[in-house]
């Protein structure tokens, strides 16, 4: 059980807000922020070993495909594949840009095509043509402003949009399962938790919302003080979300969120990305450009 937070460790960076965490299968861990750079650091010694500046706006999020490459998506309406090479470093192998506005999340999916979100209002379906490198499948023609997107099983995703829609979509059969309305996610790349096959988490403004994922409707609404930003499973039913700059442990009982601590004013901006790096060890990214070393009692 939690119930301190023993110390803290600052890692700066230099501008513009950390939008994204990610542990590399090499065990590194890799950033990206307001200030256009990916970032990877020692895993040991937190010293930052290579950055890469390769898009014209901030990067929104970052991830690491099947084969170890990179992937990041940016405000610039870009898509970008890194190519890992024998000596852990990156190149831009292939940039994605049709989309026209800003980029807001990039996943791969369980047939190897990659899924993107925009506030261009769509969702667009990447696929590898026989040289290797990812075109266009298809678009899903959403309408509104498209946020996060997850995928939940091996033909599932579930995503969110400005219209306060939270929409499961069959990716393999094309079409949309279940909306639920009236669902007011938070803008973020970390407001999914999926935390069991039955149970899907939302972060919302007023709300985490606790979501049945066998016939996909709200089984509760959890009231809380400020919008949560970012959940992440820490452990077994134990869940670290951020709501606002603070830090908030919740386990999850019966159906519910029982709140278990607390630890106000972490950062002085909105914590707005967490990984965990052990049972005892997180790290948050924020607004305020810092990154946090969190080591729990």
């Amino acid at each position: 059980m939690i119930s301190n937070i023993n110390d803290i460790t600052n890692i700066a960076i230099n501008k513009g807000g950390v939008f994204s965490l990610l542990i590399l299968k090499d065990q590194r861990i890799a950033s990206c922020s307001g200030d256009r750079a990916i970032r990877i650091f020692n895993s040991k010694t937190f010293k930052m070993e290579i950055e890469i500046i390769e898009h014209s706006l901030q990067i929104n999020f970052i991830a690491q495909l099947k084969n170890e490459n990179l992937i990041s998506c940016s405000s610039d309406e870009t898509i970008k594949i890194y190519k890992l090479f024998d000596n852990n470093s990156y190149k831009v192998e292939q940039t994605l840009n049709e989309h026209k506005l800003y980029v807001n999340k990039v996943i791969e999916l369980n047939n190897n095509c990659l899924a993107s979100s925009s506030y261009d209002r769509t969702i667009i379906i990447w696929e590898k043509n026989e040289n290797e490198n990812y075109i266009n499948k298809w678009i899903i023609d959403e309408g509104y402003y498209v946020d996060n997107i997850l995928e939940i099983n091996e033909h599932i995703f579930v995503y969110n949009n400005w219209n306060k829609d939270l929409i499961f979509f069959d990716y393999v059969n094309c079409k949309e399962i279940k909306i639920i309305k009236n669902v007011h996610c938070s803008h973020y790349n970390q407001s999914f938790l999926k935390l069991n096959e039955n149970v899907l988490l939302v972060g919302g403004l007023d709300f985490i919302y606790i979501i049945d994922l066998i016939n996909y409707s709200i089984l509760k609404q959890v009231n809380i003080l400020d919008r949560a930003y970012c959940l992440n499973n820490l452990k077994e039913n134990i869940i670290v979300v951020s709501e606002g700059t603070n830090l908030k442990f919740y386990k999850y009982v019966n159906e519910d969120l029982i709140l278990i601590y607390e630890k106000k004013n972490i950062h002085n901006q909105n914590i707005i990305y967490i990984i965990k790096i052990n049972e005892r060890t997180i790290m948050t990214a924020s607004y305020d450009s810092l990154i946090k070393i969190i080591n729990l009692a």
